[in-house]
């Protein structure tokens, strides 16, 4: 299953289980035929955004194969033909390792917005996000979380709001970085390569 709601299995007894990868499962303890198991959309998965239109990120008709991209290490590929602008939102608290953003027909730009945060979380590494056009731009406007900092890649333009609740070094692999610094916020290093840009606006606390 790919989306919320039940599955029912019917096993007969002395049933050969393995799992995706071939091992035997414990039987020690059976399951029992017509056992409903409740399935959540919380798994960890890559996934393809395919809806050229505004919607939520949890929506799982709007990815290829209803799949929800989500989890640490796991990529958003947001690659369908962007027309016009779009906006997708995240109406949930989501983590993910990485993003792509390509506009099929390379005219328009992508924006994630919304007040739940979005946190980026690697295993090992960076979080990259790889806006992979000159001249698209993708914008994180929404809350954005995690202490891995992040990696942009690609000739492309990311703009993000960076608060609080990130930390870690910055690494700028290709095209643009715009980011807006709130109060507080505590990240290392910026490392900029050859023929890459960053802009970067502070904001300040006035006490009065």
């Amino acid at each position: 299953p790919t989306s919320p709601g039940t599955l029912r299995l019917a096993v007969p007894a002395g049933a050969n289980m393995r799992d995706i990868s071939g091992n035997p499962l414990n039987t020690a303890s059976p399951i029992l035929d017509d056992t409903i198991i409740t399935v959540g959309s919380e798994f960890f998965a890559d996934g393809t955004w395919v809806l050229n239109s505004t919607d939520f990120w949890n929506n799982s008709v709007n990815w290829s194969n209803n799949i929800v991209a989500n989890g640490t290490d796991r990529s958003a590929f947001f690659t369908a033909d962007i027309n016009p602008f779009n906006t997708i939102a995240l109406n949930a608290p989501r983590t993910i390792g990485n993003i792509t953003f390509t506009d099929a027909v390379s005219s328009h730009d992508l924006q994630l917005s919304g007040t739940s945060p979005l946190t980026l979380d690697r295993t090992s590494g960076r979080p990259d996000i790889n806006v992979t056009q000159t001249g698209r731009q993708l914008t994180l406007a929404g809350p954005i979380a995690g202490n891995d900092g992040l990696s942009k890649s690609g000739p492309g333009i990311l703009r993000v709001r960076i608060n609080d609740t990130f930390s870690g070094d910055i690494t700028i692999n290709g095209g643009r970085l715009h980011t807006h610094l709130g109060v507080g916020t505590n990240y290392s290093n910026i490392s900029i390569a050859s023929g890459a840009f960053s802009a970067i606006c502070r904001a300040i606390s006035i006490v009065r």
